[in-house]
C-alpha cells in the first residue's frame, strides 16, 4: 500500500506560513496551466488543501523534479465549480482574482484513491468543496 498520507502533510506543511495549519488535504491530479502543455501530459500529481488562515495551497509535482506551488488567499476566490465526474471523481475549477488578474486552477480528485493510505480523502474533499462554496456565496 502506498503511504502518502504522512508525505502529503509534510509537503504541504513546508509551504504554509508558520502560524497556520493545514486543513482538508487531498491528493489530486492537477491540470498544468503553463504556456507549453502537451495534451497527453496535461495533468500532474499533487496535493491541495486550505489552511486555518483561509488560504488555498496546492503543490504540483512537475517533470524533471520541478515542483509548482500555488498559494492564494481564499478571499480572492471569485468562482468555483465542482462537477461530479465518473466513479466518485470531481472536476474542480477555481478562479482567483489576484492583483486584478484572473488565475485559474483546475484539478480532479477522487473520493477514494486506490492503493493509497488516504482514509480521510472523501471527507477532506467534501470539506474542501464546502470551503470553496462558503467563500463564493
Amino acid at each position: 500500500m502506498l503511504e502518502i498520507n504522512d508525505t502529503m502533510y509534510n509537503v504541504l506543511e513546508t509551504f504554509k506560513e508558520d502560524d497556520e495549519k493545514i486543513v482538508c488535504p487531498i491528493y489530486a491530479r492537477i491540470k498544468r496551466m503553463r504556456f507549453f502543455t502537451l495534451s497527453v501530459n496535461q495533468y500532474e500529481e499533487g496535493f491541495a488543501a486550505v489552511t486555518t488562515k483561509d488560504n488555498f495551497i496546492m503543490i504540483q509535482f512537475g517533470m524533471f523534479k520541478k515542483n509548482y506551488v500555488t498559494y492564494y488567499p481564499l478571499s480572492c476566490l471569485v468562482k468555483y465549480k465542482a462537477t461530479p465526474f465518473i466513479a466518485g471523481t470531481y472536476m474542480v475549477k477555481l478562479i482567483f482574482n489576484i492583483d486584478g488578474k484572473k488565475k485559474k486552477v483546475e484539478f480532479t480528485a477522487a473520493k477514494k484513491v486506490i492503493n493509497a493510505d488516504l482514509v480521510q480523502q472523501e471527507e477532506n474533499l467534501e470539506g474542501l468543496i464546502s470551503t470553496f462554496k462558503r467563500f463564493t456565496e
